[in-house]
């Protein structure tokens, strides 16, 4: 029907093999999310800025493939299951830069 169907970013790497419904990703993986972020913060090169999200497939997939340095937090998705992260990485190829156990701010 040449219909175009705008969906999240994930959900358009999980359906796009299936060309009876095209998807256009608009969310995390894909660089337009991440353009618009630098942007909004006034366009610092590439390698100085930190990207810091919980999930590889989409916060640190995405960061990484435009130059960004990446540091996975694990009080999101993975939790504290440091043990096995390395395989998880290593299963997806997916490497952060650096792995933090959580972000919170401290106030005085």
């Amino acid at each position: 029907s040449g219909a175009l169907n705008l969906v999240a970013g994930l959900t358009a790497c999980e359906v796009n093999g299936d060309d009876r419904c095209p998807m256009m990703g608009v969310g995390k993986p894909f660089a337009p999310v991440f353009e618009r972020a630098w942007r909004q913060c006034g366009c610092p090169p590439w390698h100085r800025v930190l990207m810091v999200g919980d999930a590889l497939e989409t916060d640190i997939l995405g960061a990484s493939a435009l130059g960004m340095a990446t540091c996975l937090t694990l009080t999101g998705l993975y939790g504290p299951r440091e043990g096995t992260l390395a395989q998880v990485c290593d299963r997806m190829g997916i490497r952060p830069d650096y792995v933090v156990s959580g972000i919170a701010w401290e106030h005085p």
